[in-house]
């Protein structure tokens, strides 16, 4: 397959030696034999090696994890069961086995196993694990172990400068354990197995966009989205493969880049996040080898695209491509919990039947132990209804071993397919090259021309293929039970393969992320996920009751014969791979064609259709904290998050914004810290039991502080690991110049307009002419061709003097689509050193930069130039291939180089009011004061240490309100930054004295005048001027309003005195509210105290005048009050005979001769009791007052506490209003 990942130059030379090993086979002899009486042959072979080639053998204490593979009990009454699986009547039909069902009925017994795991502790092996199937042991040893248990000889040899080592002599085991064993495995290091991914395409060769065209014009998309390969292969209503678990094979590295890329693409697709696990079948070899990491990025995010979601993404991790393999195949049997697994790798099927030098049959040449285990452990997984898909291979009808030895395409390669595509046990995916309009609807396809297809030599036909293989066009030499045809079904693999050295490989590709860039990449490993995607599709509308994928597909085809069709796929006509034509019906280059989805949902198994519940959960999210100083640690939550299917959530997926994801069953996640300043956007989904996933939701984080583009050696806005020469036809120059580690970004506050990138390499001392070191990016919102992007680069195109150069990179299709660049300019103030440093210095007005602005698709690399490259370019500089690439994870924002300019740190004001406190009285504490020498510059951000181990957290606002509840001395603080970013020095700090309760509290309001009785028109003066604090100090900024008494009152004014005039005739209770200027908080009331006189007004002559005084004129009930009538007076003459008091409250009135009365008031409310009086010539008059009757003491408290104001703010009386009101009735 056409390969995107790291390194595959190295990856595929690493695997070159197999071909070269069974290349000469039959010119070696074996280096030893044994003893047949006690020992017996197992499947495992010795390497027939050159002695030419051998330079030792393995030193004794080497350590080598082994695996031994045993054999299956009854495998022709499994094989059996398998074909009876899918053929309807049989009891078998429908039935899948469960693993433990597996085991007992198939697999060695425990004895045997237990026999085998016996022996090797025996000698001297460590760890030995024997799996649940009882399929496999597993062991760790040296090699003077191995060579001892198993009668063999561990030697090494070279090959194309590398070391290897392998057994030349047959492995064995006792005699005793013959009919159990079937091979030793682990005992050489050269892979069986090629990623099938042929070549790459990164963000700058081929953008993950479509090319413009008319509307309904057929268009060859350069790099086809989810969405877009949801519509070509008309995914429809097809429910999502949410139900379903996906399973990858992988091996090399822990994968931790993989998942990250994975995010990038379901972020950047508008995906929801896939549930990760990573199963490490098997050790991770030291050091990690990541050249497959580009492989399983395409494996990962093709299958769980094309599904549009996962119930689980699970890795079946092992150390390399060769016999650790076994033990993954093995989890994801006894698992069994992956409905679909992916396989992007092969080797040739036909190395199998190369003779051994010991003149064994055909069947038990070189990896024949390794197929018959793997076989086994397949053979499980379809009993169980599980699928392996397997990609074809991209050697066309050849095998990819065979065919990298020289370039591909080659005439004369001997026709072969791939094993694991042609195992039996699994679905082989073939290619095909998609057309598609410019709305992605479905056009036409053809067979890919590099899709691998044709006979197996080892494999045989399994049932669903009878009479659909031509067998007639079997090639000369097929051996007994060989046959099985390959492909089972085709998806698209990316545009023709035009097999030009220049390695150009047309459009088609799927759009992909590797290493944090989007590009694109080709071949069937790019099918076969497809596959699995809609395979995932296909079981979750069922759930996930279907079998084993291959009989069902076949089954598909009503009449299986020459030309016929199988309902729900597309019919590939055109194309070939090499040697086989496409033809109507099944053939060897795509088997039975590519879904049409929603046509094959509709003809599978209608009657296995389940009810798949799709309501979506709802997310939740929130941060203990969104604003602080960079590194900013914030934990993540996603509790209220809900279901309202009653399932339950299964998988929180955060994505914290800073290029860094976690998934998790778990509602808060660990505390993530944001390291870098900037604002993030955080988004949570949430998975409900069904698979149903909810919408986003985010929070916003700001972490501030110094940009990182304004310190030394900016911003890194990629890395790549150490090694060169991603391309698979590369030229890997071994001296570093080509070796990218990283690319950084800054905007110095010293060369101000100017954007430096900084591109490190490994080294420099040698400047390799016909090179460019560059980098891409884009403008967020710019307005341009879809295949168009800026770059900066340093080039030898014409010479080995750098030139350093900006313009425009573009992209031209046709035929052999090549890579374009156009420059516009020179970068001048530019350089590079000897240590791998270029600096490239870019004007930002040349392309319009301003600040804001947002760099996208940033990408870096290393490359060989062509003449073609651009008009300046005149020197032939190799194949015009990508070496060494790496793309950032996230955009870039330009601050500006002003924000990167000397900053003086700001100075930090902080005031408390009250100094003096109460305990649970409002303090404010005021940062307003605070200052930056920086003219650009505000203090912007504020973080209140209250002194008693709380703080506000950052914060814009600068002021702060806060409750001590403790009694002491507190030293509360404040610690500020600018508005870019740059903290004070030192946290501004005051003292503050809080007392538990105080004597006096609140304001004490008093009123005095200069006269209280005399005639209408009465004048008085008003003086409040000994109003106070309770605590006798001055009231701070105090507001006097009068209220006279008699219906008039005065405007709040700040003069304590105020002279007013009685115009009529009565007795008053006037008061005054005073009000301090403490601004307690927004929720506090203000304090306010009212204070009364007594005056009486009156008229000449005067009849009976009635006066009403209370001892208490408002508190909390029950209120206790006592009236007073004894300042009334009678008319001339006449004496006051009786008093008559009507309390307000609808209580019964009270009359007598006494000239005072007593009442509780029990119920809150404002009353206005009165008094009548009598006076002996019968005359009467009337007085009345208010009384204000407040909650109880509980009522109170809880009212304060839901305020939150200070302790008396509430507790303020209002004063009294008695009116005397002077007649005569006259009879």
């Amino acid at each position: 397959m056409r390969h995107f990942g790291g390194t595959f130059m190295r990856y595929r030379l690493l695997s070159r030696l197999a071909p070269l090993v069974a290349a000469t086979a039959l010119f070696t002899a074996a280096l030893g034999t044994s003893d047949a009486s006690s020992w017996v042959a197992t499947k495992s072979r010795a390497f027939p090696v050159k002695a030419s080639l051998i330079n030792g053998h393995v030193p004794g204490a080497t350590p080598l994890h082994v695996i031994v593979s045993l054999k299956l009990q009854h495998a022709d009454e499994l094989k059996t069961f398998i074909a009876n699986q899918r053929r309807p009547g049989s009891p078998s039909y429908g039935v899948n086995l469960t693993p433990a069902q597996f085991t007992a009925a198939y697999s060695p017994t425990a004895a045997q196993s237990d026999a085998v795991a016996s022996y090797m502790a025996s000698q001297g092996f460590r760890n030995v694990k024997v799996t649940p199937n009882r399929l496999l042991v597993e062991a760790d040893g040296s090699a003077s172990a191995v060579e001892a248990a198993f009668n063999t000889r561990l030697t090494t040899f070279a090959y194309q400068g590398k070391q290897y080592f392998a057994p030349t002599q047959d492995v064995m085991v006792p005699a005793t354990l013959g009919d159990v064993v079937l091979g030793v495995h682990g005992l050489n290091n050269v892979n069986r197995m090629l990623p099938a991914t042929k070549a790459r395409r990164h963000a700058d060769e081929l953008p993950g966009k479509v090319m413009p065209t008319a509307a309904g014009a057929p268009a060859i998309v350069q790099a086809y989205t989810a969405d877009a390969i949801h519509k070509a292969y008309n995914v429809g209503d097809t429910p999502a493969g949410s139900g379903t678990v996906i399973a990858i094979s992988t091996a090399g590295s822990d994968l931790q880049q993989v998942i990250t890329d994975l995010r990038i693409y379901e972020r950047d697709s508008n995906l929801p996040s896939v549930p990760v696990q990573v199963v490490q079948s098997a050790p991770l070899p030291n050091p990690q080898d990541n050249a497959g990491d580009g492989e399983w990025d395409l494996d990962s995010q093709s299958s769980t695209g094309m599904a549009g979601h996962a119930k689980q993404l699970v890795f079946y991790n092992a150390t390399d491509l060769g016999d650790s393999l076994l033990k993954a195949y093995s989890d994801f049997a006894t698992d069994n919990i992956a409905k679909a697994g992916n396989m992007s790798y092969g080797g040739c099927d036909v190395l199998q039947h190369f003779s051994d030098p010991t003149g064994d049959p055909l069947g038990l040449g070189l990896f024949a132990d390794f197929v018959s285990a793997a076989d086994q452990l397949f053979m499980q997984a379809v009993a169980q209804g599980q699928t392996w898909f397997a990609s074809s291979g991209d050697a066309g009808a050849a095998c990819g071993l065979i065919t990298n030895m020289v370039t591909p395409d080659v005439p004369g390669i001997p026709s072969n397919v791939e094993y694991p595509a042609s195992s039996p046990y699994v679905v082989a995916v073939g290619g095909t090259s998609l057309v598609t309009d410019s709305a992605y609807n479905y056009i036409v396809e053809t067979a890919w021309d590099a899709g691998g297809g044709g006979f197996s030599f080892d494999e045989a036909p399994p049932a669903w293929q009878a009479s659909v293989v031509p067998t007639a066009m079997a090639p000369t030499g097929l051996p007994p039970g060989g046959g099985r045809g390959v492909p089972d079904i085709a998806m698209v693999a990316g545009g023709p393969d035009v097999g030009t050295p220049v390695g150009f490989f047309g459009f088609g590709g799927a759009d992909i992320v590797s290493n944090g860039a989007h590009g694109a990449a080709v071949g069937t490993s790019w099918s076969s996920p497809l596959a699995v995607g809609v395979w995932a599709r296909l079981q979750s509308a069922r759930c996930n009751q279907m079998g084993f994928a291959a009989p069902l597909l076949y089954g598909l085809d009503p009449s299986p014969g020459p030309g016929s069709t199988a309902v729900g796929f597309h019919d590939i006509i055109l194309g070939n791979n090499g040697q086989y034509n496409a033809t109507p019906g099944w053939d060897f280059t795509t088997g039975y064609g590519t879904f049409d989805v929603s046509a094959t949902n509709k003809a599978l198994q209608p009657g296995l259709k389940c009810t798949v519940v799709t309501t979506p959960p709802a997310a939740s999210i929130s941060a203990s904290t969104q604003l602080g100083p960079a590194p900013l640690s914030v934990v993540i939550s996603g509790v209220g998050s809900s279901d309202p299917t009653g399932g339950g959530l299964t998988n929180y997926s955060v994505d914290f914004g800073d290029g860094t994801t976690a998934d998790q069953a778990a509602p808060v996640f660990p505390a993530h810290v944001y390291s870098q300043p900037g604002t993030y956007t955080a988004t949570l989904r949430v998975t409900n039991a069904n698979g149903a996933v909810s919408t986003l939701v985010s929070k916003t984080i700001t972490a501030f502080g110094t940009p990182l583009a304004c310190l030394a050696g900016g911003q890194t806005m990629l890395t790549s690991p150490p090694g060169a020469a991603d391309a698979e036809q590369g030229i890997d120059l071994g001296n570093g110049t080509d070796d990218l580690r990283s690319m950084a970004i800054s905007e110095p506050g010293d060369q101000n307009g100017k954007l430096v990138f900084t591109i490190k390499v490994a080294n420099l001392t040698t400047v390799q002419p016909g090179f460019r070191w560059v980098t891409y990016f884009d403008v967020a919102g710019r307005n341009n061709p879809n295949t168009e992007y800026y770059y900066v680069a340093m080039s030898t195109a014409n010479g080995p003097t750098p030139m350093f150069e900006y313009g425009i990179h573009s992209y031209a299709p046709g035929p052999q689509p090549l890579s374009l660049y156009t420059p516009t300019g020179t970068l001048t103030g530019s350089s590079y050193n000897a240590d791998g440093t270029i600096t490239l210095v870019l004007d930002k007005s040349v392309f319009g930069l301003k600040t804001g602005d947002v760099l996208t698709n940033l990408y870096t690399s290393t490359r060989l130039t062509t003449p073609t490259d651009n008009t300046t370019g005149t020197v032939p500089g190799g194949a015009g291939l990508t070496q060494d690439s790496a793309g950032a994870n996230l955009p870039y924002l330009l601050v500006g180089n002003d924000t990167c300019a000397p900053n003086v740190a700001p100075e930090a004001k902080l005031t408390a009011t009250p100094a003096a406190a109460l305990v649970n009285q409002a303090v404010t504490l005021d940062a307003s004061g605070s200052h930056d020498a920086d003219a650009q510059d505000t203090v912007k951000y504020f973080n209140f240490d209250f002194g008693d181990g709380t703080q506000s957290g950052w914060q814009t606002a600068s002021r702060m309100s806060h409750l001590y509840s403790v009694a002491g001395s507190y030293s509360p603080s404040v610690q500020v930054a600018d508005s870019r970013g740059k903290l004070g020095t030192s946290p501004a700090a005051v003292t503050l004295a809080v007392t538990s309760t105080a004597p006096a509290t609140g304001l004490v309001a008093q009123l005095a005048a200069d006269t209280v009785n005399g005639f209408v028109p009465l004048v008085v003066k008003f003086d409040a001027s000994g109003s106070k604090n309770k605590d006798g100090s001055a009231i701070s900024a105090p507001s006097y309003t009068f209220v006279f008494g008699d219906g008039g009152q005065s405007k709040p004014q700040t003069s304590p005195v105020f002279v007013y005039t009685y115009t009529t005739a009565g007795t008053f209770q006037p008061y005054v509210i005073v009000t301090d200027g403490n601004n307690q908080s927004a929720t506090s009331p203000t304090l306010s105290v009212t204070s009364t006189l007594s005056i009486t007004v009156l008229g000449v002559p005067h009849g009976t005048v009635a006066q009403l005084t209370a001892d208490i004129t408002s508190g909390l009930a029950p209120l206790k009050v006592t009236f007073d009538g004894s300042r009334s007076l009678p008319a001339d003459g006449a004496s006051i005979t009786t008093y008559t008091f009507d309390f307000g409250d609808n209580s019964p009135v009270v009359s007598g001769s006494s000239p005072t009365a007593t009442h509780v008031y029990t119920v809150p409310g404002s009353y206005k009791p009165s008094l009548t009086v009598t006076d002996s010539a019968m005359g009467t008059s009337v007085a009345k007052a208010a009384v204000l009757i407040q909650g109880t003491s509980s009522d109170q408290g809880s009212s304060l506490a839901k305020r939150g104001g200070g302790a008396f703010g509430l507790l303020t009386l209002l004063p009294l209003m008695g009116i005397g009101l002077a007649r005569r009735r006259r009879r």
